[in-house]
């Protein structure tokens, strides 16, 4: 599944059409309608947390797609948050692509212009027809990899592998069997039967699986090997320009061997840890052939060209953001400004306008323009200049 954060704009009649929809819900006391032909209204809910509201008024659904319109503010000023999740059942059947396209085509048709977008959650996954977890299995058990992934022990829920180092647990536990293991917290990486867990818990992703992934046939062994980022691992690591789903798609060769190669390895044999080289043992002979094949494969998919909107400049937020560098100057060298908050902001906004050094004449003039502007002018005007800083006084002299 894939979670994409984007800022939009949208025109204000929307929130009035959805409105309609979801009064029409609740007279029938339904929990979804049609909206738009292909999509589905469903109503809002989920609690961002203890005490809070739902973090989104109103949701549409297609074929495993959902589409929320976060419930942030009253949205007067037309702009609203969206979060959008692509289930693995559309990413399965038809691509990333696919999903992208219908979700700038949903946008197109109710007239929504994206501002800004962020991928926030992102899966990379490969499959492996007739081939079994057991060999890699018994890699992590006598300590054949290389890691750079924290511990994730959930004893209560999970039960590591015999031997296996305490950062790598089980991952999935079916009839009491394990089916792999995982690594990592947050951002993960997961390598289990896939055959094993679809059969015993959803026959529907079984018929999923053997039309899309298998070749059409029930395989006797399937392995599947994925990677679970998050963006704040991203941001904190070498990925800090992945943001939107183009970069994503742009990058994902390296993404996918940076996780499988450097994060995560399997070895032929377990290493000597005193060995500061680590990067000179050879890789396990299977997991380099997965890791070759998958780049190769995701070298050939294309980047998704799509031409960004032009962002217009909103005056108000603007202003907003000029008040909120003032503020943050004042809090650092609150020492440097005196007078109340007010006369703080508008020395600090008059000291970057001018690049005033305060110096003692500076201070003096900086406060007399201060007066000016807020037409508090109780002090005569200096000698050398009937203007200070390029602002004529205001009002006349015969009230000073």
């Amino acid at each position: 599944a894939s979670y994409l954060w984007i800022s939009t704009k949208y025109p204000s009649d929307l929130v009035a059409r959805f409105e309609a929809s979801k009064q029409k819900l609740l007279d029938d006391k339904m929990n979804v309608c049609e909206f738009e032909g292909e999509w589905i209204l469903g109503l809002g809910g989920r609690k961002a947390g203890a005490g809070a509201g739902p973090y989104y008024a109103y949701k549409l659904l297609r074929e495993g797609m959902e589409v929320f319109f976060a419930a942030n503010g009253d949205g007067s000023d037309g702009f609203y948050n969206i979060i959008v999740r692509f289930g693995a059942l559309p990413l399965t059947m038809h691509g990333h692509d696919w999903c992208f396209s219908q979700l700038l085509d949903l946008f197109k048709a109710l007239h929504v212009e994206i501002l800004s977008e962020r991928l926030s959650q992102v899966d990379m996954a490969v499959d492996l027809v007739d081939y079994s977890v057991e060999h890699w299995q018994g890699l992590v058990e006598c300590g054949a990899m290389v890691t750079r992934g924290r511990s994730a022990l959930r004893r209560n829920r999970y039960e590591p592998p015999v031997g296996a180092p305490e950062s790598v647990e089980t991952f999935r536990t079916v009839k009491g069997v394990g089916t792999g293991f995982r690594l990592g917290r947050g951002t993960m990486i997961r390598v289990y039967d896939k055959l094993r867990e679809v059969c015993y818990e959803s026959p529907g992703k079984r018929l999923l699986m053997i039309e899309y992934r298998w070749g059409g046939r029930l395989p006797e062994a399937a392995t599947r090997v994925e990677v679970q980022i998050r963006r704040d691992w991203l941001k904190e690591n070498r990925f800090q320009t992945f943001d939107t789903f183009a970069d994503f798609v742009a990058r994902q060769v390296e993404i996918f061997r940076y996780f499988f190669t450097d994060w995560f390895r399997l070895l032929e044999s377990a290493p000597d840890r005193n060995n500061k080289h680590q990067s000179r043992i050879k890789r396990d002979r299977d997991w380099a052939k997965m890791v070759d094949g998958a780049c190769a494969f995701y070298a050939e998919i294309q980047v998704i060209q799509r031409v960004p909107c032009q962002i217009s400049m909103v005056p108000d937020r603007l202003l907003s953001q000029l008040i909120g560098v003032a503020q943050a100057v004042v809090a650092r060298a609150p020492e440097r400004y005196e007078g109340t908050h007010d006369d703080q902001l508008l020395a600090v906004m008059l000291q970057a306008l001018f690049s005033v050094s305060l110096d003692e004449h500076e201070i003096r003039k900086e406060k007399l323009a201060q007066k000016i502007l807020l037409r508090r002018a109780v002090y005569p005007i200096p000698e050398e200049s009937e203007v200070v800083y390029g602002f004529a006084p205001v009002g006349s002299y015969e009230n000073k």
